[in-house]
């Protein structure tokens, strides 16, 4: 039932607490009265029939105020979804990179970067020894590879003598080992002993062998 205020005279919704035109508490009544006279008036009045005050006329309801709740929905809805996209967007996997070490090509995670001060390049009597080395936000990953350069070296025995857990990981046949502070999958390819190491496991599942 449409409610009135009592203060200035003008329709009220019936939910509504305070007075949209004076702002006065709202009783619950359905009794319109004069502001100027107190006389009562009737429902569809715009003039007081008793001294012919002017009286408001009903504030009429705006498109916006119609969806006022909906529209609240919509944005909160809005909001969620931005940050559920955002959050997913985060879990989804980097994007990949190509790298060299010695003659070999491997795949890893593109936000790696190449930490020059820890990657080499070393020949000792015969022996060449090649480390790239690349890291970022607290994990590394390294990539070694060994092999003979002046005599003959079955570099199988040697990756049998480096031991480990004999599995298959990177599309290759080798040896992982679970160290102390890393994790390393050894493995040969063209007579050459290529062994790569990580600060977390799960990183093995992002490298590749070219």
């Amino acid at each position: 039932m449409q409610k009135f205020c009592k203060n200035c005279g003008a329709y009220v919704g019936e939910t509504t607490r305070f007075c949209p035109d004076c702002g006065r508490e709202v009783q619950n009544n359905s009794i319109r009265y004069c502001p100027h006279c107190g006389d009562e008036l009737v429902e569809n009045e715009y003039f007081c029939k008793n001294c012919g005050t002017k009286l408001k006329e009903p504030k009429k309801e705006s498109l916006l105020d119609r969806h006022k709740i909906p529209i609240i929905i919509v944005l909160v809805i809005a909001v969620i979804g931005v940050i559920v996209l955002g959050a997913a967007s985060m879990m989804l996997p980097y994007g990949s990179q190509e790298v060299q070490v010695d003659t070999f090509s491997f795949e890893i995670p593109e936000d790696f970067v190449l930490n020059e001060d820890l990657s080499s390049s070393e020949n000792t009597a015969g022996l060449q020894y090649v480390t790239g080395y690349w890291d970022n936000y607290g994990d590394y990953i390294q990539i070694d590879v060994m092999y003979t350069t002046s005599y003959n070296v079955d570099q199988n025995e040697v990756a049998k003598e480096v031991g480990g857990e004999s599995r298959s990981m990177m599309g290759y046949n080798g040896y992982y080992n679970d160290l102390s502070d890393a994790y390393s999958f050894s493995f040969v390819k063209d007579n050459k002993l290529i062994t790569v190491y990580t600060s977390n496991e799960d990183l093995f599942n992002q490298i590749s062998v070219l």
